[in-house]
């Protein structure tokens, strides 16, 4: 069942979650929430299966190309065999979420291959991300 999350105490599941996807921040991802949960320009979905969470979206609304626009700041769902459409259906609430604020542009990055999102959700290619990492510069 997907539902609404905006409890506070929900986050150490969330982040538990997190963990299946290599490279993330933790601790970052968590002081993220907890700062922005429950702010106006943030929603957060979570598929809730008694008794655990099998997956969770977190949206902010940014500026990008100077447009308001919805960004995936993170999504995460469990493998599970019983039912394929999580993704789906907690990208649908998002996009619910973002027609209700007039917006029409959602954005993510991932470090998978896109080509399943391409394919899967519809998204399109919108150009390539770079990372500077200044603690490296000579």
């Amino acid at each position: 069942m997907i539902i609404k999350f905006d409890n506070p105490l929900w986050v150490p599941k969330l982040v538990e979650l997190a963990k299946a996807v290599p490279g993330t921040p933790l601790e970052d991802l968590k002081r993220f929430i907890y700062s922005t949960l429950n702010q106006p320009n943030t929603v957060a979905y979570m598929d809730w299966r008694e008794p655990e969470v099998s997956g969770f979206i977190y949206a902010t609304v940014e500026t990008f190309d100077g447009e308001k626009c919805v960004f995936i700041q993170f999504c995460v769902i469990k493998p599970c065999r019983d039912d394929k459409h999580i993704g789906f259906e907690l990208l649908t609430k998002v996009k619910t979420w973002a027609k209700e604020k007039g917006l029409n542009r959602i954005y993510f990055i991932t470090r998978r291959n896109p080509k399943g999102f391409i394919h899967k959700y519809h998204f399109e290619m919108h150009g390539s991300v770079l990372k500077m990492d200044l603690t490296k510069e000579r």
